[in-house]
C-alpha cells in the first residue's frame, strides 16, 4: 500500500464525524462529501492495478474527487454546518499536492 493510501484512509475515517453534523442541515452534501471522499480512496487503489494511461486517468479522476472532497468541507464550514479542523484541511491538501504529483510524474509502469 503507497503511503498516499495510508494517509486517504485516514481522511476518510476524521471525516465520518463532519459528515455526520453536515447530514444534519444539508443531506445532499453530506453525501457529495461521502461519495467523493470515498472515490479517492478506490480510484487511487484502483490506478495501480493499471498500466500508463490508465493509472493517469485513474490519478486523475480520485485528484478531481479529493479537490471536491475538499472544497465540500470548506463549503460546510463556511455556511455553519460542521467546523472544518485545519489539521483535516492540511491533510486533504496534502492529498491533493501528492495525487497532483503523481498524475503528473506516473507514466510509466
Amino acid at each position: 500500500m503507497l503511503r498516499i493510501q495510508t494517509d486517504i484512509l485516514d481522511f476518510n475515517r476524521q471525516l465520518q464525524p463532519l459528515v455526520r453534523a453536515i447530514a444534519r442541515q444539508d443531506s445532499g452534501l453530506a453525501d457529495q462529501l461521502r461519495r467523493a471522499a470515498r472515490s479517492v480512496y478506490l480510484n487511487t487503489a484502483e490506478a495501480f492495478a493499471h498500466r500508463a494511461g490508465n493509472r493517469r486517468n485513474r490519478l486523475d479522476i480520485a485528484l478531481g474527487e479529493a479537490r471536491e472532497a475538499r472544497a465540500a468541507l470548506q463549503l460546510a464550514d463556511a455556511l455553519g454546518y460542521a467546523r472544518l479542523d485545519p489539521g483535516l484541511d492540511d491533510l486533504a491538501d496534502k492529498i491533493c499536492a501528492t495525487l497532483y504529483k503523481l498524475v503528473r510524474r506516473r507514466a510509466g509502469p
